[in-house]
């Protein structure tokens, strides 16, 4: 997926933007960049579901449906 993303990318590209001297060290370059905003994102995701776990639990104790005690393990 990555490798067809790269070849669109660089084949739409007008003008000198697309020439490049070393084409294995532009896809090592774009392959690190996509790795690194892979690990970025599953890094922020289990914060996000913390948080969307403690904001259930917060408004189901100010609605009253439920007794839950969220200082218990999951």
């Amino acid at each position: 997926m990555e490798a067809a993303t790269f070849a669109d990318y660089w084949q739409a590209l007008p003008g000198a933007k697309a020439v490049k001297l070393d084409w294995e060290k532009t896809w090592r370059n774009w392959i690190r960049r996509a790795a690194s905003s892979f690990r970025t994102a599953a890094q922020r995701k289990p914060l996000a579901n913390i948080q969307a776990a403690q904001q259930a639990a917060q408004a189901l104790r100010e609605s009253g449906r439920g007794d839950y005690d969220d200082s218990s393990p999951l």
